[in-house]
């Protein structure tokens, strides 16, 4: 019998805490569950023991540069589930999603200099050249770990931190963008009105949800 969309859902957002002998069927795995433990790995965290709640609390403890690039390649997987995969390129449908109410909930400002740090991180290894800066109307764009700042809602973290002229990104700030991100999808996919999203996402579930690995 063919899985129901409720359990192909399930089965893609899968708690990274969940054994990989649990969630595997067969030898497929989720893309977006490997993604998450590796993330939390790759912080300097044990999936099978820590919560992503705590690394975000606590932050990224080490590889730093390879952790906000697994952050950016989890970004561009669920926004192409929640943009499709047809209409506009990359860059439209990272910063789309990211301003998206059910995505990032980002600014606009944000989003576009989230995108171009991206570009630089994951192509040049490094952050925005001159010519991107100046597309993006600053001078300088520096990367930090983290930055707490109280909200009318309480204290938050913050992903991005500009005076117009120079820039902060925060590392553990993008991290917590993208769990809110995972999140805000995953509950789009439910309610009365989720079943153009829900098509969608089955759409793209056959396309990208899963991998093979063989782990024997």
């Amino acid at each position: 019998m063919s899985p129901t969309t409720d359990e192909i859902i399930e089965f893609f957002f899968a708690d990274p805490a969940t054994s990989p002998s649990t969630h595997a069927r067969g030898d497929q795995f989720s893309v977006l569950y490997l993604l998450r433990r590796e993330l939390l790995e790759t912080q300097g965290y044990d999936p099978d023991r820590d919560e992503e709640a705590t690394a975000w609390k606590e932050g990224a403890r080490n590889r730093l540069f390879a952790s906000v690039s697994l952050m950016f390649t989890g970004i561009d997987l669920v926004a192409k589930f929640e943009q499709g995969d047809k209409s506009g390129g990359v860059g439209a449908r990272f910063r789309n999603f990211l301003t998206s109410s059910d995505g990032g909930e980002l600014d606009a400002d944000a989003a576009k200099l989230l995108y171009g740090v991206r570009n630089s991180m994951l192509h040049a290894f490094g952050v925005p050249d001159g010519d991107m800066l100046a597309d993006l109307g600053l001078k300088q764009i520096a990367i930090a770990q983290k930055r707490i700042e109280n909200t009318p809602i309480g204290q938050g973290s913050v992903s991005v931190r500009t005076n117009g002229e120079v820039a902060e990104v925060y590392i553990d700030g993008i991290y917590r963008v993208f769990l809110d991100a995972v999140d805000n999808y995953r509950n789009s996919l439910f309610g009365s009105h989720a079943q153009p999203a829900r098509d969608q996402f089955e759409q793209m579930f056959a396309k990208y949800g899963t991998i093979r690995m063989v782990t024997s």
